[in-house]
């Protein structure tokens, strides 16, 4: 699969600190490693940060835990493929050989960011519309996953997914924790409003306007059922509601934020 691992030492892209290195990947489906003792699972709606929470633990485990820990990400839509056979095998040398050697050579964590991709649910597979190669993956990440948590201790699995309803039972039980990461309350709203406005006065600094406390208090009672990443479009779009303001943002004012919020294509 072409991965190549950092050199011990090397700071993981995670910001994991010294104690997380991360595996270069070249090609292929894995950045980062880890393997698969625990295996918390964390699931919808989407926008919510839940790879970012999964990175963040993996940056907690680096600096709480003594031992050096490689990071692992894999992007399983790379495993897939259409040619017959080669899931299953792209599948079995992920868990069979990549990071079974590198779980020998030290603690680990991995990071399957949308698990869905990889373990669908075999019930709702149709033999006909998806080929036998599809269940035989998902056997293979399962088998993998058993494998590696019976050669390695020190190996940790995160997965995340939007849609648990379509991942195979068979993972969700092997999961020693299931993490629900809901929509952000109104307080979250407002956190996630003031820092995003914060993020934008700082850099022009004549948009203060969007920090009065009125009128994030008001922004966070208007975005009800909005998650952060479409908060954070919100802001960004005030900024470009007149003409004038994008040309210059510093320009851009709390008024601009509750009428953009008032559009239509925000409402839930």
């Amino acid at each position: 699969m072409g991965v190549e691992p950092a050199a011990r030492g090397h700071e993981g892209a995670v910001g994991a600190g010294r104690r997380c290195r991360s595996a270069a990947a070249a090609g292929n489906p894995v950045r980062g490693s880890s393997a698969a003792r625990s295996d918390p699972a964390d699931r919808p709606p989407p926008g919510v940060g839940k790879t970012t929470v999964a990175r963040g633990l993996a940056d907690k485990i680096a600096r709480t835990l003594p031992d050096e820990w490689l990071f692992v990400e894999v992007d399983p839509h790379g495993l897939v493929s259409a040619a017959l056979g080669r899931s299953q095998r792209s599948v079995e040398n992920l868990f069979g050989t990549v990071l079974d050697e590198y779980a020998a050579s030290g603690p680990m964590v991995v990071l399957i960011d949308e698990v869905e991709t990889l373990v669908t649910d075999r019930s709702g597979l149709s033999l006909e519309a998806n080929p036998i190669d599809v269940h035989r993956a998902v056997d293979a990440a399962l088998v993998g996953l058993d494998r590696l948590a019976r050669r390695h201790q020190s190996v940790l699995v995160l997965a995340t997914s939007n849609f648990p309803e379509i991942i195979d039972p068979a993972l969700a039980s092997r999961a020693d924790r299931v993490i629900e990461v809901p929509l952000p309350s109104e307080a979250a709203r407002r956190e996630i409003l003031e820092a995003t406005a914060r993020a934008v006065a700082t850099a022009f600094p004549g948009a203060t306007s969007l920090l009065h406390p009125a009128v994030l208090d008001q922004a966070a009672r208007l975005t009800e059922g909005m998650d952060g990443r479409r908060l954070r479009k919100a802001v960004a779009a005030a900024c470009g509601r007149r003409g004038e303001c994008a040309a210059d943002p510093s320009l851009v004012t709390g008024d601009d934020l509750l009428a953009e919020l008032h559009e239509p294509r925000w409402a839930q």
